[in-house]
């Protein structure tokens, strides 16, 4: 009885970054991903997978345009949220230096569009959006689920809604 109830901690410590983390879009063409916990990059091996809020920060100016058209297009408003930059890695996929090095990197499936990383996640712990450090692309869709969870939408973390037109 004891290592089942072991591996379900197991099994829900992992799975638990993959109910607050995705990859999204914000705008530049289909990176919406979903995450799942496989380890796949020494870039992204000895990060911080559990979504720290160290290091929040006010949102930066160079957001304020992203911020002002989300709120307009999905018709929420809320105070912007704090922003925790983390170390960017090279995304398997495209190789490009655009994904989060604290999320690990999931499987890739036959969708040439999907980075298979996330390049954003919202930390809904502190009411804050992460973004790697060397990248915003995915700011918009961190921003959606950041107002939707402000406005007290109970479907902040699923990608139903129509406010998702707006990344």
């Amino acid at each position: 009885m004891r290592k089942p109830r072991i591996l379900l901690t197991i099994l829900a410590t992992l799975m638990l970054p993959t109910v607050f983390a995705c990859g999204g879009g914000g705008g530049g063409g289909g990176d919406s991903e979903s995450l799942t916990v496989a380890v796949s990059s020494a870039d992204a091996s000895g990060a911080n997978i559990g979504g720290s809020c160290a290091g929040a920060v006010p949102m930066p100016s160079s957001l304020l345009s992203t911020w002002n058209e989300t709120e307009q297009c999905t018709g929420m408003s809320s105070e912007p949220p704090r922003v925790v930059f983390s170390p960017t890695a090279i995304c398997p996929r495209n190789g490009q230096a655009n994904c989060l090095a604290t999320v690990p990197f999931f499987a890739c499936s036959s969708d040439p569009s999907q980075t298979c990383g996330a390049i954003g996640r919202f930390l809904a712990s502190c009411n804050a959006i992460e973004l790697p450090d060397q990248f915003s692309g995915g700011a918009a869709h961190e921003m959606i689920h950041y107002l939707l969870h402000q406005n007290g939408q109970g479907d902040w973390a699923d990608h139903s809604g129509p406010e998702w037109t707006c990344q």
